[in-house]
């Protein structure tokens, strides 16, 4: 059962932290399993909206991580992502930004630059640079995920679909900030 999707966030922290103590004891401090662990406990902390506690526990999956798997595995993307998710909800968008730079290096080298997690990368950080009201580089980085999504997704797909309308609205507010 899936408690962050129910809301029922305390009840998922409890559950997550219980699988931890049992993978530590059972496969030891560095196993990729505990990693997951970790992360789970920093998306819990990031839907209660303790962005620097959710910061604490990416950091600890990423280090298992880089140690484990090796710099250019999907899961240290998926750290770095989850990394720069939780410092743009702290505004803190050049750290959010650098961190999605790391996941779309590793996404574009192991992936591919027509995979849809790399659109994911692109569009985190122009996300990051509409909220620095940087336009331009938003809209161009908006713009390569929308490409992705185009040719991967279709324009029907529910992803293309948010693309589609962050572009619009990115050339809407660059225009009115001229």
């Amino acid at each position: 059962m899936n408690y962050s999707s129910k809301q029922e966030h305390d009840k998922a922290l409890e559950y997550n932290n219980k699988a931890l103590a049992i993978r530590l004891k059972a496969l030891g401090a560095e196993h990729p399993d505990v990693a997951t662990s970790y992360n789970n406990i920093g998306l819990n902390y990031n839907f209660i909206k303790e962005y620097d506690k959710a910061i604490e526990y990416h950091n600890k999956a990423l280090a298992i991580r880089l140690k484990v798997l090796g710099a250019e595995h999907p899961d240290v993307a998926t750290s770095y992502n989850n990394i720069g998710f939780n410092y743009n909800f702290i505004k803190e968008y050049d750290k959010a930004i650098e961190y999605h730079n790391k996941a779309l290096a590793i996404r574009l080298k192991v992936l591919g630059a027509e995979h849809p997690a790399v659109a994911t990368s692109y569009n985190n950080i122009g996300f990051n640079y509409n909220s620095k009201q940087e336009y331009d580089e938003a809209l161009e980085y908006n713009n390569k995920a929308l490409a992705i999504r185009l040719k991967v997704l279709g324009a029907e797909h529910k992803d293309t679909q948010v693309s589609m309308k962050r572009v619009n609205e990115i050339s809407l507010m660059r225009n009115n900030k001229k």
